[in-house]
């Protein structure tokens, strides 16, 4: 498995406000390196979703512990594991 793949959350349930700096910024405190939230390519919308990449696994599981049904933006979103071995 690439390393970049390796300590990636998948985020759901996100409001169509949310966009990247903000996600990122909600699981700073997690070791957060990056987001990217997945958007439609005709209208440039959010899909409501995306993935957080960490710094290592415990950063991911602690994230996944603390902040999963957590508002961001609106309601509770929904975070799992992607990517892991």
């Amino acid at each position: 498995m690439t390393s970049w793949r390796k300590y990636r959350a998948h985020v759901g349930n996100l409001s169509w406000n949310t966009d990247e700096d903000s996600l990122e910024d909600a699981f700073a405190g997690y070791h957060a390196i990056d987001a990217e939230l997945i958007v439609d390519h005709e209208t440039g919308r959010s899909r409501g979703f995306g993935f957080v990449r960490f710094k290592d696994d415990e950063s991911l599981c602690e994230a996944i512990q603390d902040m999963n049904g957590q508002e961001l933006d609106g309601p509770g979103h929904e975070l799992t594991g992607a990517g892991r071995p």
